[in-house]
């Protein structure tokens, strides 16, 4: 079977900006990344002062990532105008589970997923604002992951900054 043009063209461009995968040896059984699903749940961080490195290269802005339930939708919303505006790259949740839409039947799976995903946020991200006056179980080992990366964490509610408790730091380690 005949590849179309253009996805050669996709191969051969990820080729030359990921060659690790392309490698021969253990990486070069595994699927490419754009045809299958993307492993956000990856801890290893020793890329993290060669990225800081590559952005100050480049000039990209510092990344804030917005932590919080998502009961604050609206106040992470105007988070992420305000941080727009002092010149920052914002990622936030985009996912709101406190109102499910149709789309997926297990919402436990769903979740779990996109606490992985954000965590992978966390990694990109060079500081966390957290966003509300409220901090769940959720975003408490959020923050917690934050801090074990040695991330600076804002609050817009600096009262709500207590320590989290063992189980958090358990579940930001997984």
């Amino acid at each position: 079977m005949k590849r179309r043009p253009h996805a050669r063209l996709r191969h051969r461009l990820y080729r030359r900006l990921h060659p690790r995968v392309y490698r021969a040896g253990a990486l070069a059984e595994q699927r490419h990344p754009l045809d299958g699903p993307l492993d956000y749940t990856r801890t290893d961080v020793s890329a993290a002062p060669s990225m800081a490195a590559a952005k100050e290269r480049l000039g990209i802005p510092p990344v804030v990532v917005l932590c919080g339930s998502t009961r604050f939708w609206e106040r992470m919303a105007a988070a992420a105008w305000s941080e727009t505006l002092r010149g920052r790259i914002v990622v936030r949740p985009d996912v709101d589970m406190k109102r499910p839409r149709q789309g997926y039947a297990d919402a436990v799976a769903v979740k779990t997923d996109l606490d992985a995903l954000h965590r992978a946020k966390i990694r990109l991200a060079d500081e966390v604002l957290v966003v509300g006056d409220y901090i769940g179980d959720s975003t408490r080992a959020e923050i917690a992951y934050a801090r074990e990366l040695g991330m600076p964490v804002r609050f817009t509610h600096p009262e709500v900054d207590a320590p989290a408790p063992a189980s958090a730091l358990e579940g930001a380690a997984s």
